[in-house]
């Protein structure tokens, strides 16, 4: 089969710290050229990149690109330029997947690019109707899936949710997590407020420290370039948790320091509010993919893999006093090792069937679906 991938006009592939799409496509791509595909992905050229080079069986396209901005029109100027740019460089082939805007609408400017699968990689915001043409609409969600229901039914039976796949070097410990004196709760994340992180300093404040002594890291970008709230945020978040077992450490952009820093841990904690932004949850699955029981608020993201009492444990973020559901729920796993232990076994039987090449597999049986239509 030959794919196309057309990324984004503001992340390169191989992605730069930040790009969670870009990474999840980046180890797909490869996925594909392993099994035999002709895989070309046309994207962002990163700093040092060559403009065209062939790695792991993967052609790699790359023109100039853009750098995301805060505001939204100015972006989707960007997004178009570079769409009409790369429109004109796409190869011949079944299939082409896009995330970026407007990618799906010029694609069908020059004929013989292949089925347009659109990957909707964020909740719908008034975009769908520009995808009636497509033949597929690629979602990492379930409640990705609903909400395009809800926004643009009329596309509903071109909808196809496909999860995304943990990271393969997020595996569990060597040995069995001893049961520590002071064990570590950690978040791993961008470092912003619809993380939910002033709702876990706060909850983290009420456990009492005799009975639970244990310590939080927040570990993850903070610069707004890098998709963090800023400095100013970063700083304030430091102030609200003085005194307390809390540290705030600077990103960890190599993965493998960063699955390091996830089997070091024993408590994984990730309370999003992010109702309309928040579309799978990578983070809580690689924690689970490395043994780390995790606690997360209850958004319909996290229901395809996380079921509260088995695979990891969720607090209703909706309802009143959800700072004091979020710390009765720390203190439950805090204070019970063996129930620890017991949903971390389970959730990482989940995350095992996320892997990458199980994830590619299901790509590939929907690519030949949409051929076959």
């Amino acid at each position: 089969m030959r794919i196309t991938i057309l990324g984004g006009p503001f992340q390169p592939f191989p992605p730069a710290p930040g790009g969670a799409v870009e990474r999840v496509w980046h180890g797909l791509a490869e996925e594909f050229a392993a099994q035999g595909h002709t895989v070309t992905v046309l994207c962002k050229a990163g700093a040092g990149q060559k403009a065209e080079e062939t790695v792991k069986g993967v052609r790699y396209v790359r023109r100039t690109g853009f750098t995301a901005g805060p505001r939204l029109l100015p972006n989707l100027v960007k997004d178009l330029g570079y769409s009409l740019q790369m429109q004109r460089l796409l190869p011949p082939a079944d299939v082409l997947v896009t995330h970026s805007f407007w990618g799906p609408v010029v694609a069908h400017l020059r004929r013989g690019v292949g089925r347009v699968v659109v990957h909707v990689a964020r909740m719908p915001k008034g975009q769908l109707r520009l995808y009636d043409r497509a033949a597929r609409l690629n979602v990492p969600s379930s409640a990705v899936r609903d909400a395009i229901a809800e926004e643009r039914p009329k596309l509903l039976a071109k909808v196809r949710v496909v999860p995304y796949p943990a990271d393969g070097r997020f595996t569990p410990p060597a040995e069995k997590r001893p049961r520590k004196p002071q064990p570590t709760v950690l978040f791993a994340g961008r470092i912003h407020p619809e993380k939910g992180l002033d709702l876990l300093v706060e909850a983290f404040a009420r456990l009492d420290p005799v009975r639970f002594p244990a310590r939080l890291r927040i570990v993850g970008p903070w610069l707004v370039a890098q998709g963090g709230a800023g400095g100013e945020y970063r700083s304030a978040l430091a102030a609200k948790s003085a005194g307390r077992a809390v540290e705030l450490v600077e990103p960890i952009f190599d993965r493998v320091g960063l699955a390091n820093e996830y089997r070091a841990a024993d408590l994984f904690c990730y309370p999003s509010l992010a109702e309309a932004g928040e579309t799978f949850g990578v983070a809580p699955l690689e924690a689970m993919a490395t043994g780390l029981p995790p606690v997360v608020s209850d958004l319909a993201c996290f229901r395809d893999f996380i079921t509260d009492g088995a695979t990891g444990v969720v607090f209703d973020h909706r309802r009143p006093d959800p700072a004091g559901r979020l710390a009765g729920q720390l203190g439950r796993l805090l204070g019970a090792p063996a129930l620890r232990e017991q949903i971390a076994g389970r959730a990482a039987s989940r995350a095992a069937g996320h892997t990458l090449p199980r994830v590619a597999a299901a790509h590939l049986r929907d690519f030949e679906e949409v051929l076959s239509e």
